[in-house]
C-alpha cells in the first residue's frame, strides 16, 4: 500500500480553533491572530488554515483517483464555509466559482478580496456543529452539484461582495429563481402567454407526431388552436410552491413577493431607477429567503443568524 498526505492552504477563514471535517484536518497557520488582525486592517486575503488529508492506495492510479475525490471534498467544505461565513473561502490559487457553460472557468465570479467577514449566517461557535451535520452529505463529492446548490451559493455570495445596491438585489434574486426553477415543475397553466418560440416548438412536436396525420382536419385545427391558447404559470406561483414544499413558513416573516417581482421586472426589463429604501428591503428579504432555502435543502437543524431580524439567532427549521 502507498500512503501519503496532501495539504491545501486555505484563505479567509476566521475560526478560533483547529477542527476536523470529513477526511481533512484544518490547522491554523502560525501567527494566526496577527494575520487576522492585519487582514481586517488591510481588507485583503491571507492564508489562515492548512487542510491536510491522508491518502492510501494500492497503486499510483488509485492514489490519483483519491486525490481527485479529495479535491471535490475540500471544495464542498469551502463552499459550505463560504456560505456560512459570508466570505469566499478557498484554496489558494484556486477558484470556487461554478463552471458555467460557454464561459471559461472562473470568468464569472473570481474569489474577491475579503471584507472580512461580512455577513455570517452561522455564528462562529456553531460552525463546527453545522459542518458536522453536513459531513455525511459531503462524503459524496458531487452532493452540492447534484442538488443544484453551487449556482445559488455563488450568486448569494456575489450579492454580499458587490458594492452596488442594485446588484445586491439582483444577485440574490437570481439565486432564488435558480433554486425555484430547479425544484418546481413548469405546468402549462396560468395567465402568462407562452413565448412564440415555445409555442412554435410545441406545434412542431405535435405535427411531427406519428398519430397527427391520422386525425381529421377538424381535430387537427382544434389541437393547433389550443397551442396558441396555452398559458404558463407565473414565477410567483412557482416561488410560493417552492416555499411551501421546503417548509419555509411565513409565520414570523413578512416577505413581500409581489414587490420583489415588480422591482425585478423594472430593473430587468425597463432599467428603471428604484428607491434605495425599497431595494434594501427587497435585498434583505431575498437574502433571507435564499439562506433559509439552502438550509432547508441541506436539511440543517440548528441555529442561524437571520438578516431580517438584525442577525438575531433563530432556530431552524
Amino acid at each position: 500500500m502507498i500512503s501519503t498526505n496532501i495539504s491545501y492552504t486555505i484563505k479567509n477563514i476566521e475560526l478560533n480553533h483547529d477542527f476536523k471535517i470529513g477526511n481533512f484536518n484544518f490547522t491554523r497557520v502560525e501567527g494566526y491572530d496577527d494575520i487576522i488582525k492585519k487582514m481586517k486592517e488591510e481588507k485583503t486575503d491571507y492564508i489562515t488554515f492548512t487542510a491536510t488529508s491522508n491518502i492510501t492506495g494500492k497503486d499510483v492510479n488509485e492514489i490519483k483517483l483519491t486525490i481527485e475525490n479529495r479535491d471535490s471534498e475540500i471544495d464542498q467544505i469551502n463552499w459550505l464555509l463560504s456560505f456560512s461565513q459570508g466570505i469566499r473561502i478557498s484554496r489558494t490559487s484556486h477558484n470556487i466559482s461554478p463552471k458555467i457553460q460557454g464561459l471559461p472557468s472562473g470568468y464569472f465570479f473570481g474569489t474577491k478580496s475579503a471584507k472580512f467577514p461580512k455577513e455570517r449566517i452561522i455564528d462562529e461557535k456553531d460552525v463546527i456543529g453545522f459542518l458536522n451535520q453536513m459531513e455525511t452529505k459531503i462524503s459524496d463529492p458531487n452532493f452540492l452539484k447534484m442538488n443544484n446548490l453551487l449556482f445559488p451559493m455563488a450568486f448569494y455570495l456575489a450579492g454580499i461582495e458587490d458594492n452596488m445596491l442594485t446588484n445586491c438585489f439582483i444577485f440574490p434574486y437570481i439565486s432564488l429563481e435558480s433554486l425555484v426553477l430547479y425544484n418546481t415543475d413548469e405546468f402549462i397553466y396560468g395567465h402568462d402567454k407562452l413565448p412564440s418560440g415555445l409555442t412554435s416548438e410545441i406545434e412542431q412536436v405535435l405535427i411531427n407526431h406519428s398519430s397527427f396525420e391520422k386525425l381529421s382536419q377538424k381535430r387537427k385545427d382544434e389541437l393547433l388552436k389550443k397551442i396558441s391558447e396555452l398559458k404558463r404559470r407565473p414565477i410567483g406561483d412557482r416561488i410560493n410552491e417552492f416555499i411551501e414544499d421546503n417548509n419555509i413558513d411565513f409565520k414570523d416573516y413578512d416577505y413581500d413577493i409581489r414587490t420583489i417581482l415588480n422591482v425585478r421586472n423594472k430593473i430587468f426589463h425597463r432599467a428603471e431607477h428604484i428607491e434605495s429604501k425599497i431595494l434594501v428591503e427587497c435585498m434583505k428579504n431575498l437574502r433571507s429567503l435564499v439562506v433559509r432555502s439552502i438550509l432547508s435543502k441541506l436539511e440543517y437543524d440548528g441555529e442561524y443568524l437571520e438578516i431580517t431580524k438584525g442577525f438575531k439567532r433563530i432556530k431552524f427549521p
